[in-house]
This record gives structure tokens, C-alpha cells and sequence, in this order.
């Protein structure tokens, strides 16, 4: 019953929660209820803008399926979206609530006072702003808690996430600590451990930390990456600057000894280059929204938006340009500061994964 159990089904080891099965063992499927989209605002763009973006992510498209932002219940909106876009959906990230019992509402200042603003949430925005999963006295004298309430909504999305990928597509889970090993089991049934690309360390250096406390300091939060096709997804590397310019050996892999040689002229020597750039990891250091930042609007968990330095793009950013078809080997120029999208050797620029580290290290729902 319990979300933190495993169950042993034929040998495998299985992430149950309540309500995963029905009462007669069958998995329990996604709602799915189709409703239509209105229309309820336009947002002009200028005619350079507009001819950017249909070279980008128009081609062979209807125009105006492109740019929009959908206001609703993940619930009905997915399904709504399976017909245009099963398997059609080139990359997602995802920003899910972590059930943290937290309620994000909005709260904003008025402009020219120092006072305080909390916006109303009207009926949608209290189910959309918040991370709380209702569990009944009847429930919880069975044993149920608000992991398995939430493991059954993020499973229900999962599942219809998936349908929405295309044979080359990739999915970008952003979650923390907490819920980490929850999401990786339930990720790795619905997608495949195969399909498992690598998780990604974000890492906020600029976190403050306290000394009184005696927990580790919680400076990093993790972005778990599934392909829907392992080998057929697209993934571009990226470059970073090295730390210090130095000499290293080309290398390059012998079919004979099957390992990774250093390539030599033929003299005999080993060849040097000097290297400038590497491969970006898989920790990423993006400092947070600093509270007293120009930029903070007062939503706790909101994104920083991109840097100027090619070294030092956003998160989403890095997320885009790694796995969208049109994104290039290497990194295009920085986009301007109002946008807001996504030491290894050469040799393994054709690598499907994102790079290891040493240590362990789109659609909104």
C-alpha cells in the first residue's frame, strides 16, 4: 500500500501506490477526456519575430500550431493534445510539483508602494499553485499518505507524456532530493530503464547556507532525462571552456584492442592539440534567482533567465539546444536576455547520453 514499498511481480521489482490497480489487478489508465481549445488571447509579434520562429518550428506545419501557452488542468488539456501531437513532440521538460505541502500562490508588489499584493486564485490557479495531495481519514487509517496520491497523478501524466513524444523525442524531469528515487522507478516503468539518458545535477553554488544547521546543504536539484527511443533521439553535445588551457593526446578508438588509443603521426609520436573547450557534463552550476534580483517576481520556484555568457545559459536553454533538431553542434550565439526557451575527449562527441559524472552526481503539468 505504502508508495515507499516494492512489490515483487514475476521477479521484478515494481513501485506500487494506492490506486495503481484496480480491484482486479488490472493497471489503472489515464483519464482521457477531450475538450476543445478557445481562444482567449492573441499576442502580436513583429514580422521579424514571426519569420524566425516559422523557419525554426514551422517547417511542414500548419502555422499556427506553433507558440502556444495553454491554460488548464493537465488532466484535460493532454489528452486534448494526443489527436494533433501523439507521437509528434520533439522535446518536454517538465517542472512538476516535488510534494512539498507548499502552496504557491502569488504574491507580487503594488508599483511605487511598498505594499504587498496576493493575488486570488480563482478556482483553476488553487488546484495549479499548489503542492498539497488531500488524503482522507479513511484513506490514511489504510495506510495511505500524499506520495501515493501524487505518484498516481505524475504517473497518469507520464504515461500520456509519453504518447505525445516523438521516435526521436526526449523528456526533462525536474525534481528534488525528496522525490528523486520515487521518479526514477516510475520513470524507468513508463519509459524504459534502456531509455534512461543520464540525470542532471543543477547546481546553485550561490544558495545561502546556514552553520547552525545539521543537514548537508541542499545546493543542487536533479533533472531526470528519458529518450523515447534510445538511439533514435536527437542529442547535440554542447562546449564549455576549460579551466586551464593545456596540451592533451588525441585519442581515438582501435577496433583491435577495442579501447581508446592515443593517436600517433608517423614517427611514432603521440599528437598533442591544445583545447580550449570540452564537452559539457552532466552537473550543471546555474546560480539561482538571487530574492533581491531585478528579475525576481516573487515566485518561489521561478527559473533564471539566460546569461549573456555562451558558458553560462540557462537551464532551459541547455535543455533546448541539446534536444531539438534544428539546435547545431555547436552552440549558437546567446539569445538576448528576454528570451526564455532548454574534461571529455572528442572522441565521444557521438555519444547518445548526457556525459557522467564522477560523483552522483514543452508542456508544463
Amino acid at each position: 500500500m505504502l508508495s515507499s514499498l516494492f512489490s515483487f511481480i514475476s521477479e521484478m521489482a515494481e513501485l506500487i501506490w494506492d490506486g495503481k490497480y484496480d480491484e482486479h489487478g488490472n493497471k489503472r489508465a489515464p483519464v482521457r477526456i477531450e475538450l476543445p481549445f478557445q481562444t482567449v488571447e492573441t499576442v502580436n509579434e513583429s514580422v521579424q519575430e514571426r519569420q524566425r520562429t516559422l523557419e525554426l518550428s514551422s517547417s511542414g506545419h500548419d502555422p499556427e500550431w506553433r507558440n502556444r501557452l495553454i491554460w488548464g488542468d493537465k488532466k484535460y488539456v493532454l489528452p486534448s493534445l494526443l489527436p494533433e501531437f501523439a507521437g509528434k513532440v520533439d522535446l518536454i521538460y517538465i517542472d512538476p510539483p516535488f510534494d512539498t505541502g507548499a502552496d504557491f500562490s502569488f504574491t507580487t508588489t503594488v508599483p511605487g508602494t511598498d505594499l504587498l499584493l496576493e493575488k486570488e486564485p480563482s478556482l483553476l490557479e488553487q488546484k495549479a499553485y499548489r503542492d498539497t495531495w488531500g488524503v482522507s481519514a479513511e484513506d490514511r487509517a489504510r495506510g495511505v499518505g500524499s506520495k501515493d496520491r501524487y505518484l498516481r497523478w505524475f504517473g497518469e501524466t507520464a504515461l500520456l507524456l509519453r504518447e505525445l513524444l516523438a521516435e526521436t523525442g526526449t523528456i526533462y524531469v525536474h525534481c528534488n532530493q525528496t522525490m528523486l528515487p520515487y521518479l526514477r522507478c516510475l520513470l524507468d516503468e513508463v519509459f524504459g530503464a534502456d531509455n534512461h539518458m543520464n540525470d542532471v545535477i543543477w547546481h546553485f553554488e550561490n544558495k545561502p547556507k546556514f552553520s547552525f544547521s545539521k543537514l548537508i546543504p541542499r545546493d543542487w536539484e536533479c533533472i531526470l532525462a528519458y529518450a523515447r527511443t534510445m538511439g533514435a533521439h536527437t542529442f547535440h553535445h554542447q562546449l564549455v571552456p576549460v579551466k586551464r588551457v593545456q596540451e592533451q593526446a588525441i585519442v581515438g578508438w582501435d577496433p583491435v584492442l577495442k579501447k581508446r588509443i592515443a593517436k600517433r603521426d608517423e614517427n611514432g609520436d603521440i599528437i598533442y592539440e591544445t583545447r580550449t573547450e570540452k564537452l559539457m557534463g552532466s552537473v550543471w552550476t546555474i546560480p539561482i534567482v538571487h530574492p533581491v534580483a531585478h528579475e525576481r517576481t516573487g515566485y518561489d520556484t521561478q527559473k533564471p533567465e539566460p546569461l549573456r555568457s555562451a558558458s553560462s545559459k540557462s537551464l532551459l536553454t541547455r535543455i533546448t539546444w541539446s534536444s531539438t533538431a534544428f539546435a547545431a553542434p555547436a552552440p549558437p550565439p546567446p539569445l538576448p536576455k528576454s528570451s526564455n526557451a532548454a574534461g571529455s575527449p572528442a572522441t565521444c562527441d557521438a555519444s547518445p547520453s548526457i556525459p557522467r559524472a564522477n560523483a552522483c552526481l514543452a508542456l508544463p503539468v
